[in-house]
């Protein structure tokens, strides 16, 4: 079953599957609704793990929420006051919410949509090797390990950008993530990472969060992170909306942390 029609749900361990029968949709026992390509690869995640879930629901008023077992929502489309809408998992990979009476599944009719389609699978794309790339240029240049991608910290990252990108708000939801903004389509990916890159001109070598020749460290917080030595990992989302495209990286281990050292 590829769609979860009005006051239909799916309860821990229970799934919907695309017609063509590569991309699942699961209601994890964790707390978690993933989206796993083909490769069994997260593409999509609420990002909500951690407590014992009741259901994954359409609910009548066009809302899909996501429940624990004492009834809390979790997790919620907001589509709420569009009785009879649906959610499809497509054969591109798209998670869309439609409204009601849709004959066809056009953008016009997308109440929400996941984006899903348009995040890399099967392999680094292009716009992942810019970004480790111009990640681990800077970082050869002081000396320290290149960072490798993570689909996990991608996909978190990606969420996060769409929220960002469809509330034109500009803020950080977790530790260890960067964030950048410009007009949409004038910057590349790799544009938009130099904007942290650049900070390195204020870069000063000590102990966080002495690492500022203007005596403020977020001056060069991002580039600090960015060429932070224990950090290995990093995954990356890109979204645009309100005039903007925003990129969001996120980065484990986390850096900037008090009394170490950047490298």
């Amino acid at each position: 079953m590829a769609t979860l029609f009005s006051g239909q749900s799916l309860h821990p361990e229970q799934s919907l599957q695309s017609d063509n029968k590569q991309h699942k949709l699961i209601l994890q026992s964790d707390g978690n609704v993933v989206l796993y390509n083909q490769q069994s690869q997260a593409i999509w995640a609420t990002n909500t793990g951690g407590f014992k879930p009741r259901e994954f629901i359409m609910q009548i008023d066009g809302n899909l929420v996501l429940y624990d077992t004492n009834g809390s929502p979790k997790w919620a489309s907001n589509t709420y006051n569009n009785p009879g809408a649906f959610l499809n998992v497509q054969d591109d990979g798209n998670l869309v919410v439609y409204r009601a009476g849709s004959q066809t599944e056009t953008t016009n009719n997308a109440l929400w949509a996941s984006g899903s389609n348009n995040r890399p699978s099967g392999g680094p794309s292009n716009q992942i090797q810019a970004i480790l790339a111009d990640h681990n240029k800077y970082r050869a240049e002081v000396g320290v390990s290149p960072l490798r991608w993570s689909e996990n910290l991608a996909v978190s990252a990606q969420q996060w950008a769409d929220h960002l990108a469809q509330t034109g708000t500009f803020e950080h939801n977790r530790a260890g993530q960067n964030l950048a903004q410009g007009s949409a389509g004038a910057f590349s990916v790799t544009q938009l990472v130099d904007l942290w890159g650049d900070e390195k001109k204020y870069f000063r070598n000590g102990i966080f969060p002495n690492v500022s020749s203007t005596g403020d460290w977020e001056k060069v917080g991002h580039y600090t992170q960015v060429v932070w030595r224990n950090t290995t990992e990093v995954g990356c989302g890109l979204s645009r909306g309100n005039g903007n495209d925003v990129l969001v990286c996120n980065y484990n281990p986390v850096g900037n942390v008090t009394g170490q050292s950047v490298f």
